[in-house]
């Protein structure tokens, strides 16, 4: 049996030497107190590293295979959704020739993030299994992240590669994996979706990738059309309505400022009118029409009930239809009202324009921020708080993003 003293000298060999410990102490008086200072010397420096070494690991590997399944997932839903005869992907190379078939999809080997999840992916591998390619490839790019034995001399790994030594990985604690570069991998894998929405979000219209239209049967084509103009429109009329509510308008390109808030008034009736055909149908719809109308309706969930604005189609047939609808009011009343707009410090006499619809027809309220029309047909009054609508358009345009990167995605499938 070994004395303290040669239990002593194996641990200073091992652990490196505690003489800076030992010189700032005046109570070691015995060989057992040294060797009490030793152990503790040997629990802080390997037991709490070992573990925390293997904390980083387990995150390590936890997160890469987290991360990759939900990749795998994504590709297994959509094949599910769209009942295709495809094969399911089982891992990162599946996935990356699925997305990028003869070089005509998504080649996501061309994110800047893909070189650092390779190298994780290495990392991963080297930490389940050990000696093999992967190892083999991180000693080629990454030598540094292999630990040494110390030789108890200032603690330098100098001794025998732990990994090829003892072939333990993560009881070995084989590499030196740090806090530092769990943040730096956490942020690829972000890096990685943020780059793969953003290359699916450039697929605009799908007539230029090839199977897109090739049949009628699939809507895909005709959602992805209907998407981009329903976004156009929104986004114009969110224009409009930002230049009525400047009330200090920059006027050069008009002839006066009421020409001015016609313009945009017109053009904001016209964009809710066409956001309004893709959502509600008329008598004069086709069936393939009616069908599209349903297909738009359930991808964005639209109900009358949450986009009142956007429902009434009758505003935008009112500025249509605007030198019919004044022919009635001059043979009634020997003249009609233009367009009209009502300044917060208008006289009383302007103001009171609002209570006169049934001979001015078209008025923009910039008091209560309100669009007034009036129907000559039906006799009924409408209104369009800009507020309101101006929600509604937010809302639906949330919608379309979602929507849209949902058809961009789908339409790797259809490449295939």
């Amino acid at each position: 049996m070994k004395s303290l003293v040669e239990k002593d000298n194996d641990l200073s060999s091992k652990f490196g030497p505690l003489q800076d410990a030992l010189d700032s102490s005046q109570d070691f008086h015995s060989k057992e107190s040294i060797s009490q200072a030793m152990i503790g010397a040997f629990v802080e420096k390997t037991i709490i590293g070992v573990q925390k070494d293997r904390t980083r690991i387990m995150w390590m590997f936890i997160t890469y295979q987290i991360w990759e399944q939900s990749l795998i997932s994504w590709i297994d839903f959509l094949i599910d959704a769209h009942g295709k005869d495809k094969a399911y992907p089982v891992d990162l190379q599946d996935v990356r020739l699925f997305l990028n078939p003869n070089g005509q999809g998504i080649n996501i080997k061309r994110f800047q993030s893909w070189n650092k999840i390779i190298e994780l992916q290495k990392i991963v591998n080297v930490i389940k299994h050990g000696e093999g390619e992967a190892e083999e490839w991180l000693r080629k790019k990454k030598p540094e992240l292999f630990r040494r034995d110390s030789n108890g001399i200032d603690g330098l790994e100098t001794g025998e590669d732990i990994l090829r030594n003892s072939h333990k990985t993560i009881i070995g604690s084989p590499l030196k994996l740090t806090d530092s570069m769990m943040e730096e991998y956490t942020t690829v894998l972000i890096d990685f979706w943020n780059e793969l929405f953003q290359v699916t979000n450039t697929i605009k219209l799908p007539y230029d990738r090839a199977g897109i239209n090739t049949t009628l049967s699939s809507p895909l084509a005709f959602e992805k059309e209907a998407v981009y103009y329903i976004r156009h429109h929104i986004n114009s009329a969110k224009i409009s309505i930002s230049k009525i509510l400047d009330h200090d308008p920059f006027c050069d390109e008009f002839h006066d400022k009421i020409q001015y808030y016609h313009y945009y008034c017109d053009h904001l009736l016209f964009s809710i009118g066409q956001i309004g055909t893709r959502f509600i149908e008329t008598r004069g719809n086709n069936p393939k029409k009616r069908e599209m109308i349903q297909i738009n309706r359930k991808n964005f969930g639209f109900k009358e009930s949450v986009y009142k604005n956007l429902s009434n189609k009758e505003a935008r047939n009112v500025i249509a239809h605007i030198d019919e609808r004044g022919i009635s009011i001059i043979e009634k009343f020997g003249g009609v009202g233009g367009f009209n707009v009502i300044f917060p410090n208008a006289k009383e006499e302007i103001k009171n324009l609002k209570n006169r619809r049934e001979t001015h027809l078209y008025t923009l309220d910039l008091i209560e921020n309100k669009i007034l029309l009036y129907n000559t047909n039906n006799k009924k009054q409408i209104e369009i708080v800009l507020d309101d609508l101006q929600e509604e358009l937010d809302l639906l345009l949330e919608k379309a993003e979602q929507v849209d990167k949902s058809m961009s995605m789908e339409m790797v499938l259809l490449m295939r």
